[in-house]
């Protein structure tokens, strides 16, 4: 997960993005290679609010204040030291 602030144009949003994707990703490739372990990735998903416990009204918000969480699930069966391999190869 990467928690961010800005609108979806922003390019913090696309860079964590293009962060969580290659993470999933070796995650992914090394359960296999290590574990034997091959299983579908699932999508990237998106949580967005206002920020400060506000109400996220999309039509009169200012997009660049709107608060964001980006994830890629993964299976129980992985670790934090899964992720961890995985970013530290990246």
């Amino acid at each position: 997960m990467i928690d961010g602030q800005g609108a979806p144009e922003s390019p913090q949003f696309a860079q964590s993005i293009a962060a969580l994707y290659p993470i999933a990703y070796g995650i992914k490739f090394d359960k296999k290679r290590t574990d034997g372990i091959d299983y579908g990735r699932d999508a990237l998903e998106g949580c967005l609010g206002g920020g400060h416990g506000s109400v996220l009204l999309p039509e009169t918000a200012d997009r660049n204040q709107w608060q964001w969480t980006l994830m890629i699930m993964q299976p129980d069966f992985v670790t934090r030291k899964d992720f961890e391999n995985a970013v530290d190869r990246l």
